[in-house]
């Protein structure tokens, strides 16, 4: 009987949480984390352009509050266009979309994922199919073997479905066409940060 109440406490608990623990986004980490991210786009690529005379195209999946469009607006100097995208919008500029499942319509030079990949269940073709719709792609993951404390349960009770090492992630990406520009560490080197190049962009619309 205990054990049962215990079971029911912990599913309360978690219907309480805010999806995909944005209740939390309001932390210093998630913040650092961003513009980390943004830092590494400008050191390793800002002088790439588009072809054309056009703005970059960026998209931001699970874009929470939108934190990175005022950060990528202080730190580039090209002309961008922002698409954020998240399951749970929370701006009337959001577009609702369960990147998990599916994919915009549009294609884009640089798609930042922060804070997602955690989420994906196994078999999952998030990765091959954000190679079809990107030149670039920023991610973010707290890998096994990193600084984070807790080990499988904190991860599990974070609702986290991906448990891989740096090694088993970075080969999803090189399985699914990808190449690596360049990897840092964020978070205290809790996460990583990768940007990946894609060939699987055959055009852009």
């Amino acid at each position: 009987m205990n054990g049962r109440l215990s079971v029911l406490r912990r599913l309360r608990r978690r219907r309480l949480e805010a999806p995909f623990n944005t209740d939390r986004q309001h932390y210093e980490t998630w913040q650092v984390r961003a513009k980390d991210a943004v830092s590494l786009w400008v050191d390793a690529r800002v002088s790439w352009r588009p072809d054309g005379d056009r703005p970059i195209r960026i998209a931001d999946y699970g874009a929470g509050n939108e934190r990175l469009r005022a950060l990528l607006a202080a730190r580039l100097e090209q002309p961008f266009e922002y698409f954020a995208f998240d399951l749970h919008p929370q701006q009337p500029t959001t577009i609702k979309l369960n990147v998990l499942e599916e994919s915009p319509e549009k294609s884009f030079d640089v798609v930042f994922a922060l804070g997602l990949l955690e989420y994906l269940p196994p078999g999952n073709s998030f990765i091959e199919r954000v190679r079809h719709r990107t030149r670039f792609a920023l991610v973010s993951f707290t890998y096994v073997g990193s600084t984070f404390a807790g080990g499988l349960p904190k991860r599990e009770s974070l609702g986290w479905q991906a448990h891989d090492d740096r090694e088993g992630l970075e080969r999803k990406f090189t399985e699914a066409g990808f190449s690596l520009v360049d990897f840092r560490t964020t978070q205290q080197d809790e996460a990583g940060l990768w940007l990946w190049e894609s060939s699987g962009l055959t055009a852009q619309r």
